[in-house]
C-alpha cells in the first residue's frame, strides 16, 4: 500500500488512514517472518509508543511544532 501525500489543509482522516496502513504493514511484515501475532502486536504497540514519546520529547524541547 502507498501512503497518501499529506498537506496541512487535509483532514485528520488522511492521517488516520496512513497510520492504519503503517501499523497494518508493520504487523503483517512481522507475521510473514514467523513472529507470533501476539508478539507482533506487542512490538507494534511498543514502536508506536516509542514514536509518540520521542515526538513529545522533541515538542517539549522546542525542536518541532
Amino acid at each position: 500500500m502507498k501512503y497518501k501525500n499529506i498537506r496541512k489543509q487535509e483532514k485528520v482522516d488522511t492521517y488516520l488512514d496512513n497510520l492504519f496502513i503503517a501499523v497494518t504493514d508493520m504487523f503483517w511484515d512481522m507475521i510473514d517472518v514467523d513472529i507470533s501475532p501476539t508478539k507482533a502486536r506487542s512490538l507494534v504497540l511498543r514502536n508506536v509508543k516509542l514514536a509518540l514519546d520521542e515526538t513529545m520529547k522533541q515538542f517539549k524541547s522546542g525542536k518541532i511544532r
